[in-house]
C-alpha cells in the first residue's frame, strides 16, 4: 500500500542501459514507498519493442496498467452516465451539496488524490444516490 494514499502501489517499468543503475533504482523504488518494479529493460528501444511486441514484459505491463486504471475508468463512465441523464445529475448534485464528505470523496477520486474504489464503494454510492 502507498503510505500517502493507502492505494495499491504504483507499478514501474525501469528502463536504463546500465544494469548497475537499474539495480540501484530498483533498490530505491521499494514497495513500502508505494512503488513496485514490474519489469526492466536495457533501453528505450528494448522497452518499446517489448511493449509493442506483446512479449512477457509487455503483457505484464499492459495487464498492470489496465488493472491500475480499471476503477478510475468505471468511475469516469459513471460520471458520464450522470451527465447523460440530467434529472439523475441534478439529484446527485443536490446530494453532494448536502453531503460534503461524499463530495470530497468523489472529487478526490476523480482528481487522483485517493483510490477511485473509494468513490465506487456501496456506502459512497448510497451517499450520492440515496434521498
Amino acid at each position: 500500500m502507498n503510505p500517502i494514499t493507502d492505494a495499491e502501489p504504483f507499478r514501474v517499468l525501469l528502463v536504463d542501459d546500465q544494469e548497475l543503475v537499474r539495480s540501484g533504482l530498483k533498490r530505491i523504488l521499494r514497495p513500502r514507498d508505494g512503488l513496485h518494479v514490474v519489469a526492466e529493460c536495457a533501453g528505450a528501444r528494448a522497452a518499446v519493442t517489448a511493449i509493442t511486441a506483446g512479449g512477457d514484459v509487455a503483457a505484464r505491463y499492459r495487464s498492470e496498467r489496465r488493472r491500475a486504471f480499471a476503477a478510475k475508468t468505471a468511475l469516469s463512465w459513471l460520471v458520464q452516465g450522470f451527465l447523460a441523464v440530467p434529472p439523475l445529475l441534478e439529484h446527485a448534485i443536490a446530494r453532494l451539496e448536502a453531503r460534503p464528505s461524499a463530495a470530497l470523496r468523489l472529487g478526490s477520486a476523480l482528481g487522483d488524490c485517493r483510490p477511485a474504489t473509494d468513490a465506487l464503494s456501496p456506502r459512497a454510492m448510497l451517499e450520492v444516490l440515496a434521498p
